[in-house]
């Protein structure tokens, strides 16, 4: 049950962009609580989505 419950934080994590404050709100739990289940599940920050419609944070152009 803890496995799934890590599983489900981490994908509103990554659903929220890493918004710990709305995936609490979404989770239905306090912010503290969710820092703490962070900490005890050794959840980092998401990586960005992989959705290809995503704006992407690197430059598809070298600079020079």
């Amino acid at each position: 049950l803890a496995e799934v419950e890590r599983q489900h934080i981490a994908e509103v994590l990554r659903y929220t962009g890493g918004n710990k404050t709305r995936a609490a709100e979404i989770l239905q739990i306090s912010y503290p609580t969710l820092l703490s289940k962070i900490r005890k599940y050794h959840l980092a920050d998401p990586p960005a989505p992989t959705d290809p419609f995503w704006p992407s944070t690197e430059s598809e152009e070298p600079e020079e």
